[in-house]
């Protein structure tokens, strides 16, 4: 297809290395005409790339680097968007801070997505120990690069090491923490993620499914009483592929790009009725996810 329309520039930002650039743009699919939300854009961005945010973006409210920002793109009142009213910076004194950023402290946040209870979870991407699920909460500070995960990193410790992480300080900070979250024995860079709330699959109905990108597998928690301060359990959903179980990585894998090894670059979509597909970048298949046949 030949794009036939016109086109702007709506939001530009630079960046020192190739990775960790913008992960996910989208609207809120529950936001109707009249809510605050309705035609406004989120977008993630990553910290700017190499390895444990040598410029420390994840902690500047400056950069909007290793944020997700929110804007009006159709709301021109100086330049190519607006700023909404209620995103949680935009009355703020202080002139080092960018309002357009609503939430921050994010690594590589390559996926978000709304639940039909208007709950936003964040996918975010760590270092070398921890991935994350986390809830969005317009303000959050999601810690990094202090934090990974539930654990403090070298950057917030007194002779830390860099790639390690360390126990958390017993006093109260200010940061928010995931409510969900696996180490690298289980897999290497979270992916997307959504509560399934379509008809096939009744067993996954509330559930929040989502991929880790390199190895392939596909997780799921309970999306019901989540909290913070006790991470929800995470089970694997186990997949049959041509008649039999097995793993995406058996059937779809490429050579890894990064490090040693293989990487399945698994990627999970949703349609109009809430039914989940899985994106295999190595083979360039689609697969529907449906229910095991008796």
């Amino acid at each position: 297809l030949v794009f036939a329309g016109t086109s702007r520039e709506v939001f530009r930002v630079g960046q020192f290395a190739p990775n960790h650039n913008v992960g996910h743009i989208a609207f809120n699919p529950n936001a109707k005409i009249g809510n605050p939300d309705y035609g406004v854009l989120y977008i993630t961005l990553g910290d700017g790339g190499v390895a444990n945010d040598p410029r420390e973006y994840g902690q500047s409210r400056f950069e909007p680097l290793s944020s997700i920002l929110r804007i009006n793109p159709l709301g021109k009142s100086s330049g190519a968007y607006s700023i909404p009213i209620d995103n949680p910076f935009v009355n703020t004194q202080a002139n080092d801070i960018a309002p357009e950023i609503w939430v921050y402290g994010l690594r590589h946040a390559q996926h978000f997505s709304w639940d039909s209870r208007n709950r936003l979870f964040i996918n975010d991407i760590g270092q070398n120990q921890v991935e994350e699920v986390n809830l969005g909460k317009a303000g959050a500070n999601y810690g990094w690069r202090l934090r990974e995960g539930r654990f403090a990193t070298a950057f917030a410790v007194t002779n830390g090491e860099p790639g390690r992480v360390y126990a958390l300080p017993h006093f109260k900070d200010e940061f928010t923490y995931p409510i969900a979250q696996y180490d690298h024995d289980e897999g290497h860079a979270i992916g997307s993620g959504y509560v399934y709330e379509g008809q096939a699959i009744a067993e996954l109905r509330g559930k929040y499914v989502f991929a880790d990108i390199v190895t392939g597998r596909v997780f799921y928690f309970d999306s019901q009483g989540l909290d913070a301060q006790a991470p929800a359990e995470i089970k694997e959903l186990r997949l049959i592929i041509h008649g039999k179980e097995q793993a995406l990585m058996n059937v779809s894998a490429m050579q890894n790009s990064y490090t040693e090894g293989s990487r399945v670059d698994l990627r999970l979509g949703i349609d109009t009725l809430g039914e989940l597909y899985l994106l295999t970048k190595a083979d360039g298949w689609i697969r529907k996810l449906v229910p095991n046949s008796p």
